[in-house]
Parts: C-alpha cells; sequence; structure tokens
C-alpha cells in the first residue's frame, strides 16, 4: 500500500501544482493577475534555457524573473515537456507563484548550434588533421554530426583546441575523437568525445558506356570524376590498376561508379582446357603443357593434370590459360 501511495503522490503532484498556480491567481483581481504565455517551441544556443527563452510576452518578466533557469540545454535536437512539467520547475521561484500560464499541452525544446563557436571548432580540427598522418597529404573537410554540434556549442567560446584520435581503423567517414578545449589564458574548460565525419576528395571511376555482366574492362571503359569518399563512398575505387583487366560482376550502366564488389579478376583457365605452367628452379624455367581440371580466375589455386604422366598437382594462375607451379605444392 505504501508504494501504491508513493506512486500515485509522484503522479498527481504536479498536477496539483498547476491547480495551486490557478488557486493562487484567483485570489488575485483581473486587474493584477499576470499571465505567461508560453512558446510551444524554444530554440537556443546557451548552456540553459532561462525563462525570457520560454515566454512569448517576456515584456511581463522583472529583469530577474527573465533569468530564471528552467533546465539545461539538452543535447538532443529535440525534447518535449508537458505544461505540468514546466509548472512544477516554476514553483522554484516565490515571485512566479501567482502568475497564470497559458500555452500548448507539449513544449518542444530544440537545441541550435552557435554558428561562431562551430566553425571555429571546424577550423581548428581541419587545420590539426592537416598537421597529421595520414589527412596531411589529403584534400579534407570535415563535419560534424548534431551531437557533436550540440556538445561543441555547450562548450561555449574557445581560443583552442586539441583533438586526439581514439580508433585508429578509420582514417575517413566517421573518425572518433577525444578533445580538450581550452580558454584564452589556455586552461582546460572541457573534453569532449566527438565523432565527425572525415570527408576525402579523390577521384573516382565511373563506367563511360552500359556494359553486360561479364565484360572485361578496359581504359577506354573509365572515366575519371571527382568525389568526396566517406562512409559512404568507401569501397569506391581511385586506382585504374584495379579496374582494367577485370570482369563486371554486375550489369552497369553508363555513369554508375565502379566499387571493389562489382569487379572479379578475369577466368584465366576452363576445365578441359590446355594450359602452360612454368616452374623454376634456381636460374632454370621449365615450361610445361598441362590440362586443366578446374575453372579458375586469375590468383586462384587449380588443379591441372600433365597429359603424358596423367600425374595431378596444384598451380596457381597468373594469367590467360599460364599459371606457375610453387615447389612444395
Amino acid at each position: 500500500m505504501k508504494n501504491i501511495t508513493s506512486s500515485i503522490a509522484r503522479v498527481i503532484l504536479p498536477a496539483l501544482l498547476v491547480l495551486s498556480f490557478s488557486a493562487r491567481s484567483a485570489e488575485m483581481p483581473d486587474a493584477a493577475r499576470r499571465v505567461l504565455r508560453l512558446k510551444s517551441k524554444v530554440e537556443t544556443q546557451g548552456k540553459v534555457i532561462q525563462l525570457k527563452d520560454l515566454v512569448a510576452n517576456n515584456a511581463v518578466l522583472t529583469a530577474e524573473e527573465a533569468e530564471y533557469e528552467i533546465m539545461k540545454t539538452p543535447l538532443e535536437s529535440d525534447v518535449k515537456m508537458s505544461l505540468v512539467d514546466i509548472a512544477y520547475i516554476m514553483q522554484r521561484y516565490p515571485s512566479l507563484m501567482s502568475v497564470k500560464i497559458k500555452g500548448e499541452p507539449l513544449v518542444v525544446f530544440k537545441h541550435v548550434g552557435d554558428m561562431h563557436v562551430l566553425d571555429q571548432a571546424k577550423k581548428l580540427m581541419h587545420r590539426y588533421l592537416k598537421s597529421n598522418q595520414p589527412w596531411k597529404d589529403w584534400d579534407i573537410d570535415v563535419v560534424f554530426n548534431a551531437n557533436d554540434e550540440a556538445l561543441i556549442s555547450r562548450v561555449g567560446a574557445f581560443s583552442r583546441m586539441e583533438a586526439e584520435p581514439t580508433d585508429s581503423k578509420s582514417m575517413i567517414g566517421t573518425v572518433d575523437f577525444r578533445v580538450s578545449f581550452y580558454d584564452e589564458h589556455d586552461r582546460l574548460i572541457s573534453k569532449q568525445n566527438l565523432s565527425p565525419k572525415i570527408l576525402c576528395r579523390a577521384d573516382a571511376f565511373v563506367i563511360r558506356d552500359s556494359h553486360p555482366k561479364g565484360h572485361v574492362l578496359s581504359t577506354s571503359d573509365l572515366k575519371k570524376v571527382p568525389v568526396w569518399l566517406g562512409d559512404d563512398k568507401k569501397g569506391y575505387i581511385t586506382d585504374e590498376k584495379l579496374c582494367v583487366g577485370k570482369e563486371l560482376a554486375r550489369e552497369v550502366t553508363s555513369g554508375d561508379y565502379l566499387r571493389v564488389n562489382d569487379l572479379l579478376n578475369p577466368v584465366c583457365a576452363r576445365r578441359g582446357e590446355v594450359i602452360w605452367v612454368t616452374s623454376t628452379i634456381g636460374g632454370l624455367s621449365v615450361k610445361l603443357a598441362v590440362r586443366a581440371e578446374q575453372n579458375g580466375r586469375l590468383g586462384d589455386m587449380i588443379r591441372v593434370t600433365n597429359r603424358s604422366t596423367q600425374k595431378a598437382f596444384d598451380v596457381e594462375l597468373t594469367g590467360p590459360k599460364n599459371a606457375v607451379l610453387k615447389m612444395g605444392s
């Protein structure tokens, strides 16, 4: 019973406080009663949301009341709070006990970044990256996500920052950093974990004309176009050598970007074909014609048979109808 009573109290207490607002207001003449009209949406760049940010007709507030702190600025982009919850918070301030509040049932609080602070953070992060490998030699850009912007805005004004990657596995796309912010006296203000997106500008290859699956690419099939490489561009091909001589794993249309998964090594041997195998011992090389017992692509190990002795062994395909025998195979 004690737990049930406690739960009921937690539910009805805020509602009773709103009624208290109205009851206290009712004791006053209409002419003396103040009405605070709350905004349906509150946007702020600061660390805290003050009463003046929340009230639409804030001319009715005293200078002291305007500065009353209602809540910390939310990190999330949108936070909703009921009129009952807001009334409960306002009970902390005696001068607000006699006011009447009006507004939508729910108020949306939205954090918006301080553009000056965000621009400075982006500039200094870019400067740090261009002073360190591997970003030093790249054409890069930095994009902060919404959570990063909220954290940076909460830090407020700063003079310099230091960044240290916390994960060396990824150098482009989303990269995690531990960032320290310092004031004009070089005192540490705050440390934050940020995950900006690092974009790298490069020339990626696209298909010049449409081709069916199985087409073997040549230089004339390719065209270079500039692209910013990030999370969604990993796997794009920027080296022509990785394309020429490869077989398409899917049908492509003109203008399609080529990804690593779109290409296959070319078929170099088919079952039953005669292929040439080179074996090198010391400075002596011997070439032997054998029969392929399997299909295989460049770099594959396949089974072959010596047509004279019928002995079977494995070779590595190095080109069309060509292979090498590695000693010990």
